[in-house]
C-alpha cells in the first residue's frame, strides 16, 4: 500500500476545513497499515471537488487491495457524522486481476460509490469494480446522490482486450452479481466473452441503459416539450421491465394519444408532464421537475416521477442528470462543460445528435409500371428533433460506388402522425409524396406491377405482398421504393440477382 498526497487535498474554502480534521485522523493511523499487504494499485486519500471523491485507486486491482480499502473505509466510520461512512472512490486503470476485484466487492459488501475522473480510463477488472459502486452518499459534498459517475471526458470500457480471461467460477460470480448491482446483460457479455470485444461507454443511450450517471455536464437552458419527452423516455427505459409487470392497473387517461408534453415555467421550479405508452393498453404518466443549476458539479438536475395505474398503482421516481435531457445517440463527450466547476446551459435540440438507425434492403425504381432497376442497398435514417417536438427526418440510401439517394420529411418527433398533421417530404431535393403499403398488389400504389415484381424478388417468388416504402417526386412518372430486410424474420431472398 502506498499513500500519496495529491494537489487536491487542500482545495480552497470548506474543502480545506473539512479535510484538516480528517487528515489528522487518517495520517495519525497510517502506522497501523505498515504491515498490510502491498497493493499493485496506488491507494491514497484524495479530495476531488469535481467528482466528490475521498479516495483514489490508480492502477490495476491486485491482491491486497481489498484489505487496504476496507481499512481506509473503516476510518471514515470512526471519524463520526462529519465524514461519510461510505465515501466515493475515484478509479483508473486497465488490465489487473478479476480475483482481486471480487475480493474487494466481497470485503466491502458493495457499500461504496465510484467515479471515473476526466482523462482517466477504467477498463477490464477496474470496470467491474466501478459497476459495483452502487450505494453510499459519496461524501459530504454530494449527499444522497450515491452511485457510479463517469466524467464526460472519462473512459469506461468493458471487455478490455488485454484483460485476463475470466474463469468459469468467476463468470458465475459476475452473473450472481447481476441483480444486486444492476449489471446490464450486454455489459456482462462483453466482460465474459471468449474473445472479448471492448465495449466503451459512448452515448447517452448506453449510460441510460447501464444506469450510469454522467457528470458534470451541460444542462438544458430551459425545460421544453422536447427535453421533457427525452427525460421521461430516458428515465423510463431501464424501468420498463418493472412497469410491464404491473398487472391489472392500466392507466387509462382521457388524454389524446399524441399529447404534446405540457411545460410550466412560471414557478421557481420548471415542471413538465407527458403520457408514455408502455403497452398496447397501458400508459405511464411522467412528471419532470427541474431544479436548475447547482454549485455541486455532480448534483442531479431534477427528478422524474412515473405513475402506472390509478389510486394504489405503482409509482417510481428517478433522479435525473444533465445527459437525460438529450437524445440517446448524443455522445457523452459532447456534453462536457467548458469549466467543471461552473454550471453551463445549452439548447437541447442544438446539442443533441440525431437519432440514427441503419439497415439493409432492396432499392428499386419504377417507370411506367415496370421495375426498371433494383439492387441491395444500405439505408440510414436520421431524425433531428426541435424544442417544440417537430423534427426533420433524413433518409439516405447508399447504392454503392459512392452514390447516395436522399429523402427528407418533417413532422412530429418519435411519435406516430396525428390525423390532423400532414408531414412534408422531399426526394432528391424535390417536393415528393411518400407512402407506405403492406400489400402493394392491392393497395395505394394502384396495383402497380413494378411494386409486385419487387416483392416477388424479396420473397423469392412466393408472394407479391410485403411492406414497401414509396417516394414519388411531384410531376414525375418515376417512383422510388425500398423494402427493408428486417421486416422479414426469415431474411430476404433475392432470386433475380
Amino acid at each position: 500500500m502506498r499513500f500519496k498526497k495529491t494537489e487536491h487535498l487542500f482545495y480552497k474554502g470548506f474543502q480545506m476545513r473539512r479535510f484538516f480534521p480528517f487528515a489528522t485522523i487518517l495520517f495519525g493511523l497510517i502506522g497501523a497499515f505498515q504491515h498490510a499487504p502491498v497493493s499493485a494499485a496506488e491507494l491514497d486519500v484524495h479530495d476531488d471537488p469535481v467528482m466528490s471523491c475521498y479516495l483514489r485507486m490508480d492502477g490495476p486491482p491486485a491482491d491486497g487491495d481489498a484489505e487496504t480499502l476496507k481499512a481506509l473505509l473503516r476510518l471514515y466510520q470512526d471519524a463520526g457524522s462529519e465524514f461519510p461512512s461510505v465515501p466515493r472512490l475515484c478509479l483508473s486503470g486497465a488490465t489487473g486481476d478479476y480475483a482481486a476485484v471480487f475480493d474487494i466487492i466481497s470485503q466491502l459488501g458493495g457499500k461504496f460509490a465510484t467515479a471515473i475522473p476526466a482523462g482517466k480510463t477504467c477498463a477490464g477488472p477496474c470496470a467491474l469494480l466501478f459497476m459495483a459502486g452502487r450505494s453510499g452518499d459519496g461524501g459530504t459534498i454530494d449527499t444522497q446522490q450515491g452511485g457510479r459517475i463517469v466524467h464526460p471526458k472519462g473512459t469506461l470500457r468493458f471487455g478490455e482486450g488485454g484483460a485476463p480471461q475470466m474463469t468459469i467460477e468467476q463468470i458465475g460470480r459476475v452473473i450472481a452479481l447481476q441483480d444486486a448491482y444492476d449489471l446490464p446483460t450486454e455489459v456482462i457479455g462483453a466482460m465474459i466473452a471468449d474473445a472479448p470485444d471492448a465495449r466503451t461507454l459512448t452515448t447517452v443511450g448506453e449510460a441510460t441503459r447501464w444506469q450510469i450517471r454522467v457528470a458534470p455536464s451541460v444542462i438544458p437552458d430551459t425545460l421544453s416539450p422536447l427535453s421533457t419527452w427525452l427525460a421521461c423516455n430516458n428515465a423510463a427505459s431501464p424501468l420498463l421491465p418493472d412497469l410491464y409487470l404491473v398487472d391489472g392497473q392500466p392507466y387509462d387517461p382521457d388524454y389524446q394519444r399524441y399529447e404534446t408534453p405540457e411545460v410550466d415555467l412560471s414557478g421557481n421550479m420548471q415542471i413538465g408532464r407527458v403520457m408514455l405508452r408502455v403497452t398496447s393498453n397501458a400508459w405511464v404518466q411522467c412528471d419532470v421537475s427541474v431544479y436548475g443549476p447547482s454549485d455541486l458539479p455532480t448534483a442531479r438536475v431534477g427528478t422524474v416521477g412515473l405513475t402506472l395505474g390509478r389510486d394504489d398503482g405503482i409509482k417510481l421516481y428517478r433522479a435525473v442528470y444533465g445527459p437525460a435531457f438529450f437524445t440517446p445517440e448524443t455522445q457523452i463527450s459532447e456534453l462536457a462543460r467548458q469549466s467543471d466547476t461552473q454550471a453551463e446551459t445549452v439548447s437541447v435540440s442544438a446539442k443533441s445528435a440525431p437519432d440514427r438507425t441503419d439497415d439493409r434492403g432492396l432499392c428499386g425504381r419504377i417507370e411506367a409500371g415496370k421495375l426498371v432497376w433494383h439492387q441491395i442497398c444500405d439505408r440510414t435514417v436520421r431524425v433531428q428533433p426541435a424544442e417544440d417536438m417537430t423534427s426533420k427526418t433524413t433518409t439516405t440510401f447508399d447504392i454503392g460506388k459512392g452514390t447516395e439517394i436522399t429523402a427528407t420529411g418533417t413532422g412530429e418527433y418519435d411519435r406516430s402522425w396525428p390525423e390532423e398533421m400532414e408531414p412534408v417530404h422531399t426526394f432528391e431535393e424535390r417536393p415528393a409524396v411518400y407512402w407506405g403499403d403492406g400489400l402493394p398488389d392491392a393497395g395505394d400504389d394502384g396495383n402497380d406491377p413494378g411494386a409486385d415484381e419487387a416483392c416477388r424478388i424479396v420473397t423469392d417468388g412466393q408472394s407479391q405482398w410485403c411492406y414497401t416504402h414509396f417516394w414519388r417526386p411531384e410531376s414525375s412518372e418515376e417512383t422510388f421504393l425500398f423494402i427493408a430486410e428486417r421486416d422479414y424474420e426469415s431474411g430476404m431472398a433475392y432470386s433475380q440477382f
